[in-house]
C-alpha cells in the first residue's frame, strides 16, 4: 500500500486497522474462515489470510500493533524542533554564502555539525518532510521568447519530488514548454 507522504500510517490510522484486526481476531475465535471475515469486515482477502495464522499461533497478541514501522528518529524530541530554527536563518548563517539555497546535502551537513548525528541525504530529506518542509524549485526569472524588454514572466515554480514534468519545467525554463491538461494531469510539451 503507498501514501501520499511519504511512509506509513499515522498513529489514528494504526489504531483504526488494529481495531479491524482485533475483530477479525473475534471472529476466527468463533471458528469463522478468513473469507468470511473478508465480507463481514470489508478487508483484503489478502489481509485476512495473513492474519488468521498469525492469529493461531499467537492468539490476540499477534494481531497487536507493533507501532510505527521503520527506525527510530535518530534526533530526540527536544532537538526536532530545533532544524525548522536553523533552517529559517538561512545558509548563510551556517556557513554557505555562494547562494540562499538549502540542498538536501546541505542539510545533511548542518544535522551533523550541530546535533553531531549521522543521516543521509534521503534520510534528511524524510526528515525534513516530517518536518513540514516540501521539496521547491528555485525562484526563476524567465523571458518569454521575443520579449526584449526583459519583464519576468514568473519568479517562482513549486515542484513535488515526484512530479518530474514540473521539475524539468523549472530547469529548463517556460519559454521552452508549454503546459497542457491531460487527462487531469499536468503534462509538459516542448514548443515548437
Amino acid at each position: 500500500m503507498r501514501y501520499a507522504d511519504g511512509g506509513g500510517l499515522t498513529a489514528a490510522g494504526r489504531r483504526r486497522r488494529e481495531t479491524v484486526r482485533m475483530q477479525a481476531a473475534e471472529l476466527f475465535e468463533q471458528r469463522i474462515k478468513p473469507p468470511e471475515a473478508v465480507r463481514q469486515l470489508r478487508v483484503s482477502l489478502k489481509s485476512a489470510y495473513q492474519w488468521h495464522p498469525r492469529w493461531r499461533e499467537g492468539g490476540v497478541q499477534a494481531l497487536a500493533s507493533r507501532g510505527p514501522s521503520g527506525s527510530r528518529c535518530r534526533l530526540s524530541p527536544r532537538c526536532l524542533e530545533k532544524p525548522a530554527v536553523y533552517l529559517q536563518q538561512g545558509p548563510a548563517a551556517h556557513g554557505w554564502v555562494e547562494d540562499q539555497v538549502w540542498t538536501a546535502a546541505r542539510v545533511t551537513t548542518l544535522i551533523g555539525r550541530k546535533f553531531h548525528v549521522s543521516y543521509s541525504v534521503s534520510g534528511a530529506t524524510r526528515l525534513m518532510h516530517r518536518l513540514g518542509f516540501s521539496p521547491q524549485a528555485p525562484a526563476r526569472e524567465l523571458v518569454p521568447a521575443g520579449a526584449s524588454d526583459g519583464i519576468p514572466v514568473s519568479t517562482s515554480i513549486r515542484c513535488r519530488s515526484k512530479n518530474w514534468a514540473l521539475h524539468k519545467l523549472a530547469l529548463y525554463g517556460l519559454s521552452r514548454f508549454r503546459s497542457v491538461m491531460l487527462s487531469g494531469r499536468f503534462t509538459v510539451l516542448p514548443t515548437s
